[in-house]
């Protein structure tokens, strides 16, 4: 898998290379800022971007760069939809049965629908649309009493689809 690593710290960039690299991944390039992590993404497209949180002269992380220049790239370009949890839930019982809700970033507008399962089984799913990019709030459909008290103590995944973007988190029922 080819990886591109964009961070400005260089510790963690290189700490994160040789980790990859022994794990049998191959770095194509790393970046220590934003607009360079942008033009080495166009330039060698990747297959997976592992980028810092907030790199310094970043523009705001609520949506993607959009500009002519990656529009018209003749080139694979970067995914146009992320998704990030707000914060991880730490769902309990009774929240489980009122329907919990979760909260993300989506950087794109459209359906987003998280997903919550013990295993391969759906214990809960909710779905919401973004109106645009930003904060989007989705509730839970409830789980039944039985259900779950069976639950508490148990670790769930937490799954967040936005488009093709993905994300996951395990979260234990309290």
């Amino acid at each position: 898998m080819r990886i591109v690593i964009g961070e400005d710290q260089a510790l963690m960039r290189e700490g994160l290379r040789l980790v990859l690299e022994r794990a049998g991944f191959e770095i194509v390039a790393v970046a220590v800022d934003a607009p360079q992590l942008e033009r080495l993404v166009l330039e060698r497209a990747p297959e997976l971007v592992v980028a810092d949180v907030a790199p310094p002269g970043d523009v705001p992380r609520d949506t993607p760069r959009d500009t002519p220049r990656t529009r018209d790239a003749g080139r694979r370009t970067p995914p146009r939809a992320t998704v990030r949890l707000v914060a991880t839930p730490r769902p309990t019982v009774a929240a489980l049965r009122r329907g919990l809700t979760v909260k993300l970033r989506s950087s794109a507008a459209g359906r987003v629908t998280v997903t919550l399962a013990l295993g391969r089984r759906t214990v809960a799913r909710g779905a919401a649309r973004a109106r645009r990019a930003g904060l989007v709030t989705v509730r839970l459909g409830k789980v039944g009493a039985r259900a779950g008290a069976r639950l508490r103590g148990r670790r769930l995944t937490l799954t967040v689809r936005a488009g093709s973007a993905r994300a996951s988190t395990t979260v234990r029922v309290r």
